[in-house]
Order: C-alpha cells, then structure tokens, then sequence
C-alpha cells in the first residue's frame, strides 16, 4: 500500500510526464488501493485484535495516517475514488483513533482539524508551516 501511495503522489518516475500516462498509471493504482483497502477492511472485522483502537498498535496509526494522506493527496488529482464508508471497519477504527489524547494532541499542534483521519482537511499548524 505505502508504494502504491507514492506512484500515486508521484508517477512521473514511472511513466515519464505525459499527463495522460500519469492519470492513467493513477487510475490503476488506485483501484488497486480500492482493493487493498478493502482486504484490510474485511481483515479488521474478522481480526480486531489488530488493529483495535481501545489497545492501539503502531498499524493502527500507521494505517489511519496512510488514510489521512489517501484522502488529501495529490490535491491535484481526483480524489472522489477514496471513501472511508466503504471500509467500515477501518472507518470505526480511525474514529475511534480520534478520541484518544494522544491523537487530540497532535490535532491542536498540528491544526489537523477536529476529525484529522475520517475527515481530515490540509493540515494549519498554529505556527510554522506544514511543509
């Protein structure tokens, strides 16, 4: 999945920078995310000692981060292919994430927003930059 993200971001590396062949490689590797987040999804409700939001893992992070950018990024693209209500399990997970402190922390250092991984919006820290 973290490979499929970054062709995604960035496809010129792969198909050169035509814009066609760009959207076309994005195309592609997001159905292939859409599948991916869907084995995941069936692998949270059936297993959800792995990624249980009350004992959270560093996976449980991890993946609500991977959805964070999955929803923002690239700006420039298409993004209406990413639903987190199609995996709602994953769903329940990262908003869960949200209501735990050391997520809270982040949101007002960060200016995350008040939902940074269901419904995250582009990051405005109260000071410095977000890049």
């Amino acid at each position: 999945l973290h490979a499929d993200l970054r062709i995604l971001f960035r496809p010129q590396p792969y198909v050169g920078t035509d814009p066609g062949a760009c959207r076309a490689l994005q195309r592609h590797v997001t159905a292939r995310l859409k599948d991916q987040l869907a084995m995941l999804d069936r692998l949270a409700a059936t297993h959800p000692v792995w990624l249980d939001p009350d004992t959270p893992s560093v996976l449980c992070y991890y993946w609500a981060c991977l959805m964070r950018w999955m929803a923002l990024y690239p700006r420039d693209n298409d993004r209406r292919w990413y639903d987190p209500a199609r995996t709602p399990a994953l769903l329940r997970m990262i908003s869960a994430l949200e209501e735990r402190t050391a997520v809270q922390a982040a949101r007002t250092a960060e200016g995350l927003g008040p939902h940074p991984f269901s419904a995250p919006v582009l990051a405005t820290p109260p000071e410095g930059s977000p890049t």
